[in-house]
Formats: C-alpha cells, structure tokens, sequence
C-alpha cells in the first residue's frame, strides 16, 4: 500500500492525519521537521508521497521542498499550510509542489487530492521520470496476471474508468470490473490505486 511522510512539527495534527490516513490503507509516516524528513528520504523503504507544513523548527516546508527537487526526488509533494495566500501558493507551485492545500481543510478533500497525486504519479512512472523495480519482483508479478489481467492493469496505470476500460479494450465494464477484482486478489492490493503503486514500485508499468 502507498507510504506516505507527513511532515508537521504539530505532534497532535500530524497524529491525527496518520490516523486518518491509515483508516483509509495508506501507510503513514510523520517526522518534525525538514531534516528527519530527509533522512527518511533516504532510507531504502520508499515514500509514494509527502506532506509537508510550509512551517518548520529548522527550516521551512518550502526549503525542504527546494531541496528535494534539487537532489532529484521526485515523489509528489502537498503542502499542507495556514498561509492561504495567492503569492504563497504560485512559489511553492514554481518550486516543485505538486498541490497546495490551506489550513484548515476537510479530509475528504485531502483524500481525493492525494489519490489524485498517486495516480499522477503513477503517470510519470510509466514514462520513464522515477526507478524501475526489481526485476525479480516484476517477472514474478507477470507471472501472477493473464494477459488480458496485464492489459487491464496498464489502463488503470493510466487512471482510466472501468467505462474508458472497456471501451480501449472491447470488453464489458462488468467484465472490466471482474478483472480488477481478479488482479487485486492475485497482487493483494486493498484498491486499485495500491495496485497500481505496487505494479509501478516492481517496474511493471
């Protein structure tokens, strides 16, 4: 399933968007500030997507933000702030952010924006801007799927509907939906966005 970093010096807010974000099947991780939220970076284990408050202890959101893109980590970003201003979202746009979302915000809102950014992201996996997976990983996965199960996971690794599906393939939406259905039980994934993630982390898409 997806990993997500917050990264929020406010011990209670950053607590309570893990909390909610696990109930939804990601995995949330929370640092409180910058410079773990670095460190964490670099870990093996990789992040689908960070949070990040424009407000930090060492140094701002918009810093870390610069400094991720400068060293080529190219994970969505949301900036997750209290400053709602125009000028504050055009910078942190122009520096890499990926969405901008003022305080205080609904978590529905926050849901639908980060499934948008996974499946963006997913986008750019597929052409080439992040690291393939293991090979290893990537034949076994391949080896799981029926050929049309590989067709049916290349669309949704476009964020295409079960209509759009069915349509590029010639084939029913119920049929479309039976694939799917099929394609998460063999990769174990809780939905079609963590099915994508895990296709793209192996290098398939």
């Amino acid at each position: 399933m997806p990993t997500l970093l917050v990264v929020e010096d406010n011990l209670a807010l950053a607590e309570c968007l893990c909390m909610e974000l696990e109930s939804e099947g990601y995995v949330a991780e929370t640092t409180p500030d910058g410079s773990q939220a670095l460190s964490r970076l670099k870990q093996i284990k990789p992040v689908d997507l960070v949070l990040i408050d424009w407000d930090l202890p060492d140094f701002s959101g918009l810093e870390l933000l610069k400094i991720m893109r400068k060293d080529k980590y190219l994970q969505p970003v949301m900036m997750l702030t209290a400053h709602d201003g125009i000028d504050y979202k055009v910078l942190a746009l122009q520096s890499g952010a990926d969405d901008y979302l003022a305080k205080p915000f609904s978590f529905n809102e926050l849901q639908a924006r980060i499934y948008a950014l996974l499946r963006r992201s997913a986008g750019l996996i597929k052409n080439g801007e992040h690291l393939k997976g293991d090979g290893q990983m990537a034949t076994a996965l391949l080896n799981l799927l029926s050929m049309r199960e590989r067709d049916v996971l290349l669309h949704l690794g476009n964020g295409e509907s079960n209509a759009e599906i069915g349509n590029a393939l010639c084939i029913s939406q119920e049929t479309v939906k039976s694939h799917v259905k099929s394609l998460l039980n063999k990769l174990n994934a809780k939905d079609r966005t963590h099915a994508v993630v895990i296709a793209f982390h192996a290098g398939l898409l």
